[in-house]
């Protein structure tokens, strides 16, 4: 009768620590998943425009995405209280605070200073302070109202200080050289 009755204690302790594991795990598990969160929305700019390829990232995490043709964007985030970070260049950049909303609108405004500051080079961009030369531009209009077979002989006269001489004016080997500031030759020969 002792046995009998311990064996019963023992199933009944047993269940109820199975029981009260359960219920932990569903806590756990029910709190972790309202932690994480699906976001949406759309960017656009003063004017109601969609933005494309606007950075839109989990503040102090890597975790970002870019939004669309349609300026639309989903991200995942860990916490329904997550702030998301907004860039794009020639914009101010922002912090919203999610605050609970699982979908948000944002507008951008033009950050006008900083476009005169920068400048695109042929190999990537820099601050306009740190430029050490003279910047020209010549825009794809110009170089297609000449009537010309090679780009390189287009440049011709339109960009001081570039020097652009043919060589030869037989079919096929018709390239220029050319020579920026008397210096520095890039020669564009073609060959048949």
């Amino acid at each position: 009768m002792k046995k009998m009755k311990k064996n019963n204690y023992e199933s009944k302790r047993h269940s109820m620590l199975l029981l009260l594991s359960i219920i932990c795990l569903f806590f756990y598990g029910a709190t972790t998943f309202a932690q994480k969160a699906t976001i949406s929305g759309s960017i656009t700019d003063s004017k109601g425009e969609s933005l494309i390829g606007v950075n839109v990232i989990v503040k102090g995490t890597q975790q970002g995405t870019v939004t669309d043709m349609d300026g639309n964007f989903t991200l995942s985030v860990p916490s329904a209280n997550s702030i998301l970070e907004f860039s794009y260049i020639g914009y101010r950049s922002q912090e919203i605070p999610l605050n609970g909303r699982t979908t948000i609108k944002v507008t951008l405004v033009e950050d006008t200073k900083n476009l005169d500051e920068l400048i695109v080079v042929g190999y990537g961009t820099q601050k306009k302070v740190n430029l050490t030369g003279s910047v020209q531009n010549v825009s794809s209009d110009e170089i297609v109202k000449r009537n010309v077979a090679n780009t390189s002989i287009a440049l011709q006269g339109l960009v001081p200080g570039v020097s652009v001489v043919t060589s030869s004016g037989r079919p096929g080997f018709d390239g220029a050289g050319i020579k920026i500031r008397g210096t520095g030759s890039i020669n564009s020969t073609s060959s048949p």
